[in-house]
């Protein structure tokens, strides 16, 4: 298995629990790179080359992908796994492997998809940050700068959000959605402290560690 590249993936967001019937926001295929990673990945579980790995080996294996789910959201998408397959497996092959992935990323945003591919020159591990550096905050910075303006614009900021898991703050609340959007422009407005409707680098400092934290 090529640990490097299986290292130098980032983490992908905590799935959020209430929208995993919108799982068609992105492609529907897995690309050849996923493929090859989630590919070598089983190799190395599947010891005996039965063709197939036990569900309790599968956290870690997901872990090893840089995919970091808790145990109730992992229940979450074996649910509508098993939905999908139409029966309750123990085990499960290379196929229902890349099947439970794209699953996965497909409930990801747009951004974390292009990480998980590697397609920007920063990759970021958001939950693994521990340290305020000025390397750190610039690459999460260049990874949310879509649009490579220089600035955090207004929708980016709410896609950093999402991606640190902040919609799943009001999940339970039954106006979630309205809620979330308010939370959006709170942090918009407490940031952009120029009101230019733009985010700067220093303004986006703070953001680190008050975000991130949360």
């Amino acid at each position: 298995m090529d640990l490097k590249l299986i290292n130098s993936l980032p983490i992908v967001s905590r799935p959020r629990k209430g929208l995993l019937e919108k799982i068609e926001r992105s492609a529907p295929q897995l690309s050849e790179k996923e493929q090859e990673l989630i590919k070598a990945t089983f190799k190395t579980f599947d010891i005996d080359n039965a063709g197939s790995i036990q569900l309790d080996e599968l956290k870690i294996l997901l872990l090893n992908l840089n995919i970091k789910v808790d145990d109730e959201i992992l229940e979450d998408y074996l649910t509508k796994f098993y939905e999908v397959q139409r029966s309750q497996v123990e085990n499960i092959d290379l196929t229902q492997l890349f099947d439970f992935v794209l699953l996965i990323l497909k409930n990801q945003s747009n951004l974390f998809r292009k990480l998980y591919n590697g397609e920007k020159n920063d990759q970021v591990k958001l939950a693994e940050i521990v340290e305020n550096t000025h390397n750190d905050i610039k690459a999460i910075f260049n990874a949310y700068d879509l649009n490579q303006n220089g600035f955090i614009e207004y929708e980016e900021l709410r896609e950093l959000l999402i991606d640190l898991g902040h919609d799943t703050l009001y999940i339970d609340q039954a106006n979630s959605e309205e809620a979330f959007e308010d939370h959006v422009q709170e942090t918009w407005f407490e940031f952009d402290t120029n009101q230019d409707g733009y985010i700067s680098f220093e303004e986006f400092i703070p953001i680190h560690t008050a975000l991130i934290d949360i």
